[in-house]
């Protein structure tokens, strides 16, 4: 690897192997590696990879058109999933984002066409703009119901339970981040909530 360390912290930002499986060490020289950059960006080669528990950024185009990865084990510790980080993975098949996870940015995963199944942090907070676009073969997404995304006073006069909108709420900005699969353009809602 390349890195760099700062504040005594280790960030990758290449990767020089050319192994099939990877385990990305938790510290170099003494230092805990925290961020991965786009090290492994249309390496062709990786068909899994293991990130340790003090990862706590995935960067931006981390993994992206890595079209041979089929695993990816995330720790609990990543609290941000960058732009583009896995994004034209089309053999992955499942992720599990672990409830580390705060931040799911931009394009994260779209165009992973093999994807069937996504388990959702239960601690998300934001699925950025065609997050799963594109991800024809998404059939189960599991949704964690409690989610820190939204405040229960946002719901006052509502005859919802606040762990019912939460989750009614999480699913619409999800369906927002994969509604150009059906229909061909990216729609934004808006939601009107009326606060009595």
């Amino acid at each position: 690897y390349d890195y760099v360390v700062r504040d005594q912290e280790v960030y990758l930002t290449k990767f020089k192997s050319a192994s099939q499986v990877v385990e990305v060490p938790e510290t170099i020289g003494g230092k805990k590696v925290v961020s991965i950059g786009n090290i492994f960006n249309e390496n062709n080669t990786i068909t899994s990879v293991t990130l340790p528990k003090s990862i706590r950024r995935i960067g931006a185009y981390a993994f992206y058109n890595c079209e041979s990865l089929t695993n990816i084990q995330i720790a609990e510790g990543v609290t941000v999933i960058g732009d583009s980080a896995f994004s034209g993975c089309a053999e992955l098949q499942e992720i599990v984002i672990p409830d580390s996870v705060l931040r799911i940015e931009t394009m994260a995963f779209e165009s992973c066409v093999g994807m069937r199944e996504v388990v959702m942090s239960e601690n998300l907070e934001f699925i950025g703009h065609q997050a799963f676009a594109m991800c024809s073969g998404l059939t189960v997404l599991n949704l964690i119901i409690i989610t820190n995304a939204f405040k229960p006073e946002y719901f006052k006069g509502l005859r919802l339970s606040v762990n019912n909108a939460r989750a009614f709420l999480l699913l619409l900005s999800f369906i927002c981040a994969i509604s150009y699969i059906a229909l061909g353009i990216y729609l934004v809602p808006t939601i009107v909530i009326p606060i009595l």
